[in-house]
């Protein structure tokens, strides 16, 4: 029953009663423009896939008690004009698959009049367009239901540009699992229109598309009970970072200098020949060489090998010990 409020309001408060006459209360209030407009900057600034975006609106949703015209409303301020004609249908369609459990559920199979409930009434459509009737006559449980697929029409609208197939999305060697399994997600949001099997699709793909680290670190676990979502993300975040910590140690045990070649190779080569010579003569015409530079002829380059062959050779010292001893490998000329 509608009773007018005894407290002056700028939002109109809504007090309906159940059908058993437990007189429940229920108060309505519509957006306010601050939130609205947060919603809307948030939106603009980090885009509709972005997680701070996301967890603002649910949050702004499950706080409140929402009804049909709220969520139209809310959804035009954030899409334009033919966006929100897509977004319509969407969650009409939704809606018009949720009926059948409505209908089974002894609290949402009719409404506060005991009337039974119809996609009119869920969508605030024709003659429950009015506040008060919505906010009034359609169970609070129904109202959740109706706000979850607003809130799924919205994101598994189709983004601008080409679309990836979800099953060709694979994590990059470098990419953080969390980051590639929020990109597949978003992808079966967009692609898969059955909300049920979805978390089942993600689950496969994730496995099937992670990078060698992850999935290593997936198959550590014990396949019983089957593995979850949650199961795979707290093992990567757990043991991905110390398998790359040991990967980088086993590559940092290979001489660098083998794998370079040409220019660079040269670059690295000519201090140790410079220690080299010093610690192998005190000749000053083995202390003044010059090594070649990028514009030197290769006929310097040829001298200064000579030079240092000689050098070595007067000391009797085996040259291959003496790099060994720097820590690279011998160079053969």
């Amino acid at each position: 029953m509608h009773q007018p409020s005894p407290v002056p309001s700028v939002s109109p408060v809504v007090y309906k009663g159940s059908r058993g006459g437990h007189n429940v209360q229920a108060v309505h209030h519509p957006f306010s423009q601050a939130t609205i407009r947060d919603l809307c900057k948030a939106h603009r600034d980090y885009g509709r896939d972005s997680p701070y975006f996301r967890g603002l609106l649910r949050s702004d949703l499950e706080a409140a008690f929402v009804i049909p015209a709220d969520l139209r409303q809310l959804f035009s301020c954030l899409l334009d004009s033919t966006e929100l004609k897509l977004w319509e249908a969407a969650w009409r369609q939704l809606l018009r698959e949720a009926l059948p459990s409505l209908f089974a559920d002894p609290e949402t199979a009719v409404d506060e009049n005991g009337n039974a409930l119809t996609l009119e009434h869920l969508m605030g459509k024709g003659r429950w367009t009015d506040l008060t009737d919505q906010a009034s006559s359609i169970p609070t449980k129904a109202l959740q239901t109706i706000r979850e697929h607003a809130v799924t029409a919205f994101f598994s609208m189709v983004p601008d540009g080409p679309i990836i197939p979800y099953y060709k999305i694979v994590q990059g060697t470098k990419e953080a699992f969390t980051k590639f399994v929020e990109r597949l997600t978003r992808a079966i949001e967009v692609q898969v229109s059955e909300v049920a099997v979805r978390e089942g699709i993600v689950r496969e793909m994730v496995f099937a598309n992670a990078n060698n680290l992850c999935r290593t670190a997936i198959l550590s676990l014990p396949l019983d009970p089957p593995l979850t979502l949650q199961d795979m993300l707290r093992v990567c975040q757990l043991k991905v970072p110390h398998m790359q910590g040991n990967d980088w140690d086993a590559k940092s045990t290979t001489p660098r200098v083998a794998a370079i070649s040409g220019t660079q190779q040269e670059h690295i080569r000519r201090p140790i020949l410079y220690n080299l010579i010093s610690a192998t003569t005190h000749s000053p015409s083995v202390n003044h060489v010059i090594a070649p530079t990028e514009e030197s002829s290769e006929d310097e380059g040829l001298e200064l090998e000579e030079v240092l062959e000689e050098a070595t050779e007067d000391d009797g010292e085996d040259p291959d010990e003496e790099e060994h001893g720097l820590g690279y490998p011998t160079q053969h000329h």
